[in-house]
């Protein structure tokens, strides 16, 4: 059986130099620093859905779980469900702060359902990393073509100032380390009184994700070390990362 604090304990142990760098870095702004800090400020007696992507994969790996909160994952699920699923999170633990962490590729794909938890008067905040492409799609691109493509990546985001004041929301944009424990704690007093907010975070989003581990794990999960026929392009660039040295 996994005891949990032997696997927190494990989890520090092999990560020690990160955390300790987490705690101090202020600058650039990069996801796994900025979702250090968010699990710090968000704290217990939450929920937090993250929505799958880049942003999606970041959070898996950076975000830390506090003591009577739970973290729901996105993984196999399709871009927007935990828009929209941190909906339900609220309705059935309304005593909860529900809090979604997505891009904005995730959160353009269903973001109208923030006008549910305004109908209902559900106290819910979504985080958007503000990126201006789907992330993912661009790296699995440039590993397929030699880092020579990146179709149809770029996205074009709208006006998330006047997109909240349209759905009836609170507005925050966060572009330092220093807006993020003064924004959490005011979202936190709104989602006590059943007001929601969207909250813009402006980044730095050139550091790479773990493409090659996930990967190497993922063809080894479905059998496809081998057999590199059902889709050659992928396939390819896969089979070329496995060939590497990790």
């Amino acid at each position: 059986n996994l005891n949990p604090q032997d696997f927190k304990d494990s989890f520090e142990k092999e990560n020690i130099h990160q955390l300790k760098e987490m705690q101090t870095k202020t600058e650039p702004m990069t996801a796994p620093f900025i979702l250090y800090h968010l699990s710090k400020y968000i704290g217990s007696n939450s929920i937090v859905f993250s929505d799958i992507g880049g942003v999606g994969f970041s959070t898996i790996r950076h975000f830390i779980t506090n003591k009577n909160s739970y973290y729901v994952s996105p993984m196999g699920y399709s871009m927007g469900q935990g828009v929209s699923g941190c909906i339900g999170g609220k309705l059935a633990c309304p005593e909860k702060h529900i809090f979604c962490i997505t891009g904005d590729g995730a959160f353009l794909m269903h973001g109208n359902e923030v006008l549910t938890a305004v109908q209902y008067n559900l106290g819910i905040t979504w985080i958007i990393f503000k990126e201006g492409l789907y992330n993912v799609v661009e790296i699995n691109q440039c590993l397929a073509y030699n880092g020579e493509l990146g179709f149809c990546t770029q996205l074009q985001n709208p006006d998330y100032f006047h997109l909240a004041k349209a759905y009836g929301v609170h507005y925050f944009e966060i572009n330092t380390f220093k807006d993020l424990k003064i924004i959490i704690a005011q979202v936190k007093e709104l989602n006590l009184k059943n007001e929601s907010s969207i909250i813009i975070i402006n980044y730095s989003h050139s550091e790479h994700l773990p493409i090659k581990p996930r990967a190497i794990e993922f063809l080894k999960d479905y059998g496809q070390t081998k057999d590199i026929k059902s889709n050659p392009y992928l396939m390819r660039a896969l089979k070329k990362v496995i060939q590497e040295k990790v």
